[in-house]
């Protein structure tokens, strides 16, 4: 409450007055995105002042829009760095309780960070686009798919891609936001399993998939090494059991 005391909430909310929980409950109850949306309505348009004490918004990160219109999170420094933190101890642990996946390659499906602007010029879109961006060069050197296919619009395309950069490696993690991803780009796999074949025994990337000519040019050092090995084990298995999974991969 001291950081946010320059806001105008604050003064709507009369933080000056909170002393015990109980004054904290009476001020500030519990609500929906609803009651705030006017606040956030502000910061959207470049008053940041309305509802944060930061001195900047790097972007809103935009809710799914499953069971109502797309909710705008104000994304701060203060924000990140919390959101950053909280994958930083989940990493860690992750590390010690697998040792087998340290310094193995990681599959991380991330989305678009500036899917279009507010008013003020303030990225809209997903977080997990900035965190990818924003990653040290070196860290990237273990992540198989670049920051750039983030901002690929097709979803098939887009998974389409994630496999065709990973299937060839021994992947320790594959990261995403919800199950479905997983389970998509798994089903996307098998569809496409005659393609992927082709273009890793080829060192080739179908043009049939909507990737921009900028994202194909940046990636050919990665694609054109022919991976005829693999391609011939995933065959394989296509022509063994007919579908080729992640367990395959």
């Amino acid at each position: 409450m001291v950081l946010q005391a320059d806001t105008d909430f604050r003064v709507a909310h009369h933080f000056r007055d909170i002393r015990t929980l109980a004054d904290f409950r009476r001020h500030l109850p519990v609500s929906g995105y609803e009651y705030f949306e006017p606040y956030v309505q502000r910061v959207r348009r470049g008053d940041l002042r309305a509802l944060l004490a930061d001195r900047c918004v790097h972007m809103f990160a935009l809710t799914s829009g499953t069971t109502a219109a797309r909710k705008y999170i104000p994304v701060t420094p203060q924000y990140l760095a919390d959101y950053r933190r909280g994958w930083h101890i989940w990493g860690l642990k992750t590390y010690r309780d697998h040792l087998e996946v340290k310094l193995r390659p990681i599959v991380q499906m991330s989305g678009d960070w500036d899917e279009f602007r507010t008013e003020a010029g303030i990225p809209c879109g997903a977080v997990t686009g900035l965190t990818a961006a924003m990653q040290k060069r070196i860290i990237r050197l273990i992540y198989c798919v670049p920051p750039g296919a983030g901002k690929i619009k097709d979803a098939v395309a887009k998974y389409y891609l994630v496999l065709r950069l990973s299937v060839h490696r021994q992947v320790g993690m594959v990261i995403a936001t919800t199950p479905s991803t997983l389970i998509a780009m798994a089903r996307t796999g098998d569809q496409e399993k005659e393609s992927l074949i082709r273009d890793l025994y080829n060192g080739t990337l179908d043009p049939r998939f909507a990737i921009s000519a900028d994202l194909r040019a940046q990636l050919e050092w990665r694609i054109r090494r022919r991976r005829v090995k693999q391609a011939r084990k995933l065959e394989a298995i296509v022509e063994r059991t007919g579908t080729i999974y992640p367990r395959d991969y």
